[in-house]
């Protein structure tokens, strides 16, 4: 395909699963697992075309949308947009719109059900979970350029509370229902919150249930990931250059929870490392753990002082088990302790089991 112009048209492929990382995006190929990384210019561009209503347009689509969002000549980001979807094509993550598009797959696993239904609280949680994952906002709607209000640089892209996606957020959704439909004793707990957008989640069940007996623990750092000890841990080399990266403070966590409504006293925040406050908070037990610690010592020192916790019956989430880091954590904690629960697969990433009674 030579170097595609405004004129042309393109077909993204829809089995593709991006993932928002610190400056840029990762997408992944749902049928071969071929990973391709993009930088923040690349990120844009993708998100361009993927907004588009249709291939037709999608090249005049993410045109007119990187020119609002960007100083750049047009002829300029003709060029680079055409060079960055023959990069797409060549990655099989991408043809001209003009060839048939290639059957796809069904997903290798059962998607969990969108939430629905005519109850106020179906109806709370499903627009919670989308507003949490950035998804109320049409993301080809005009920009607003705030200099004219004497601010710097555009705005009106939503901001998401959270990095792991709507069919993540759903599965917390899930999970979280069926403790309260079980009757499973105990609180809910989440290890890692960045923004506070999954632990929003569970809080939002809560309250779209009138529960008030229950807890949401919120257990971070809050000043970004930890320094890895590779010597002890070699799976966590990789994070070295990651230490400190990533931080929300607790402040801003507690104002994005005010902003949705959801800060009260039944949540509760546990700021340090993982190694110096899960010992002795929340005191159990439990009914929902959420794992998002990447590395293997916060995944290892999580489970090990959480798990003995977590009621019968209830439920673990890791939210990237595709990390080695995590991924050998996880395996070693569960053979060592004859976990035999099977892991459920949420995405491509995501996994999650329940805990069986003694």
């Amino acid at each position: 395909m030579d170097n595609p112009a405004a004129g042309s048209t393109v077909r993204l492929k829809r089995r593709v699963q991006s993932q928002p990382v610190p400056d840029g995006l990762v997408l992944l190929d749902l049928d071969s697992l071929a990973v391709l990384e993009l930088d923040a210019p690349g990120a844009a561009m993708w998100e361009a075309l993927a907004a588009a209503p249709e291939p037709a347009t999608a090249m005049e689509h993410a045109i007119s949308v990187l020119l609002a969002r960007y100083d750049v000549d047009r002829p300029t980001l003709e060029a680079d947009l055409g060079r960055f979807v023959e990069e797409l094509v060549e990655a099989g993550l991408a043809s001209p719109a003009d060839e048939p598009a290639a059957s796809e797959p069904t997903a290798g696993m059962t998607p969990l059900p969108a939430p629905s239904g005519p109850g106020p609280g179906d109806l709370y949680l499903d627009l919670l979970t989308r507003a949490i994952a950035g998804l109320t906002v049409p993301a080809n709607l005009p920009r607003l350029d705030t200099r004219v209000l004497g601010r710097d640089g555009p705005c009106g892209d939503p901001v998401p509370m959270s990095m792991i996606g709507l069919v993540r957020l759903r599965n917390i959704r899930d999970l979280a229902e069926r403790v309260l439909a079980d009757g499973v004793a105990g609180d809910f707990i989440e290890c890692g919150v960045w923004r506070g957008g999954a632990a929003m989640v569970m809080r939002g069940v809560l309250a779209a249930h009138g529960v008030s007996d229950r807890k949401v623990w919120l257990a971070d750092s809050f000043a970004g990931l930890p320094t890895p000890d590779p010597e002890r841990y070699p799976e966590d080399a990789f994070w070295q250059p990651w230490a400190g990266r990533l931080a929300v403070s607790e402040q801003q966590v507690r104002r994005n929870f005010e902003a949705y409504g959801l800060l009260d006293d039944q949540v509760r925040f546990l700021p340090g490392w993982f190694a110096d406050t899960l010992p002795q908070a929340p005191p159990a037990p439990l009914a929902l753990l959420r794992l998002d610690g990447d590395l293997y010592a916060s995944t290892e020192v999580a489970l090990r002082q959480l798990y003995p916790r977590l009621s019968p019956g209830g439920f673990v989430i890791i939210d990237d088990y595709w990390l080695t880091s995590c991924r050998q954590a996880v395996d070693d904690y569960r053979a060592a302790e004859a976990i035999e629960a099977e892991l459920q697969p949420i995405d491509w990433t995501g996994v999650w089991w329940r805990k069986s009674a003694p």
